[in-house]
């Protein structure tokens, strides 16, 4: 009777795993879809974007890793952008 017992909780566990990913699935995507119809909206649909990336990343690889890629994106981005603000005030100094 207890081999049974314990022969059912990895299948309860991989039920649940299944539920977790797929909600997470619905969740992430949803809010991905509602980022892509905010972009033609003045809204910042980029945030709603990320948030719905960061959602689906927290259970998918491919998710993270585009996640990551989009953060690499916007730091150096942001890095050029205030490197050419410094360089045109210093211009602006002379």
């Amino acid at each position: 009777m207890a081999d049974s017992i314990a022969g059912m909780a990895p299948d309860r566990t991989t039920a649940l795993q299944r539920a977790r990913r797929t909600a997470v699935a619905v969740l992430g995507g949803s809010i991905l879809v509602l980022a892509a119809i905010l972009f033609f909206t003045p809204v910042p649909a980029i945030l709603i974007f990320l948030l719905g990336l960061a959602i689906l990343a927290s259970e998918f690889l491919w998710a993270g890793r585009l996640l990551q890629r989009v953060k690499n994106l916007h730091r150096k981005e942001s890095s050029v952008v205030s490197g050419q603000a410094s360089v045109q005030k210093r211009q602006t100094d002379t």
